[in-house]
């Protein structure tokens, strides 16, 4: 099974709530997370169009920006962005087998579903594209 295969798979499980399973599976990726500054937009509706505005926002001030957002509307790669710029499918794919090597690690019962996984793809991607965290 490929790697896109294997993350198309993991929809059949739904959601898991609660921050433990993704919170093993950024420790297995090392907390990339932690590398730089976060906005998180949380709500029932508009966050959407929150996130286009303060990326564009962002962008224009200077800033290198990374924009995660789902559902995908035609390739998943539209989820992560850096720049306005969808994922490269190239970059992707190299980081979305860096998250099924260290989802394989974890325990049977801490396995990350599509949704948990989605994001640990943005945040493992090598340092060259991650957003800045200033000027």
């Amino acid at each position: 099974m490929t790697d896109r295969e294997w993350l198309d798979s993991l929809e059949l499980f739904g959601m898991k709530l609660g921050l433990e399973t993704i919170g093993r599976l950024a420790e297995a990726l090392g907390r990339p997370e932690r590398a730089y500054a976060v906005i998180h937009i949380a709500g029932t509706n508009g966050k959407g169009s929150v996130a286009a505005m303060m990326s564009t926002a962002l962008t224009a001030a200077g800033h290198r920006v990374g924009r995660y957002t789902s559902p995908h509307l035609v390739r998943v790669e539209e989820r992560a962005a850096i720049d306005g710029r969808s994922a490269d499918p190239a970059a992707f794919d190299r980081a979305l087998a860096r998250v099924r090597a260290a989802a394989a690690a974890l325990a049977t019962d801490h396995q990350p579903t599509y949704t948990s996984k989605s994001p640990r793809r943005r945040h493992s991607r090598s340092s060259a594209t991650r957003p800045s965290t200033s000027r």
